[in-house]
């Protein structure tokens, strides 16, 4: 298991913004279906000003994407730590505004990591809302969830492409 945990995560994310205050802004936009807090790393000077183009990043919305978050969080951590010395890394931090949900399903990606740490491949994607689902396998893919050309195509909250029973049903996905 070669990836952050959850855990480390959440605390890097902290440690980041208590390295960068200037650069770096963690804030809470919403709570998962088990109520864990969806967190975006904010990154840039001036963020929130509207007057800057934003770049948003959305990762882990499935939950067994586990490299998608790391790699979100290393081009956060490589940014701060070349801010400065790099043109390239301070021209971005000073007139983007980086927005970066690092692990948009808490939830499910606490199952994920169970799951590989118990030397399985994990393959839990969902979140963990059960929906009428009644061998601990419900859930809804939250890519499947968003408001843009919602369709019900499966209606079994079992199944593992489950869209929910309506389009940003989810927590997550409202966040």
């Amino acid at each position: 298991y070669c990836y952050r945990s959850y855990e480390e995560i959440t605390n890097r994310m902290v440690e980041l913004s208590n390295l960068y205050p200037g650069l770096v802004h963690l804030k809470t936009i919403g709570q998962s279906f088990e109520g864990r807090p969806i967190q975006v790393l904010q990154l840039g000077r001036d963020v929130e000003t509207n007057t800057k183009p934003r770049l948003v990043l959305v990762s882990g919305l499935q939950a067994n994407a586990l490299a998608p978050v790391e790699l979100n969080l290393l081009f956060a951590e490589n940014l701060l730590e070349l801010y400065g010395e790099d043109a390239n890394a301070s021209w971005l931090l000073d007139q983007i505004e980086i927005h970066l949900i690092l692990v948009a399903n808490p939830d499910g990606r606490l199952i994920a990591e169970q799951q590989a740490r118990n030397g399985e491949v994990p393959t839990w994607t969902k979140n963990r809302r059960p929906y009428e689902c009644p061998n601990d396998n419900g859930g809804v893919a939250l890519g499947l969830n968003f408001s843009y050309e919602w369709e019900a195509v499966i209606t079994e909250g079992c199944a593992p492409n489950y869209p929910g029973p309506s389009e940003a049903s989810e927590p997550e996905t409202q966040a």
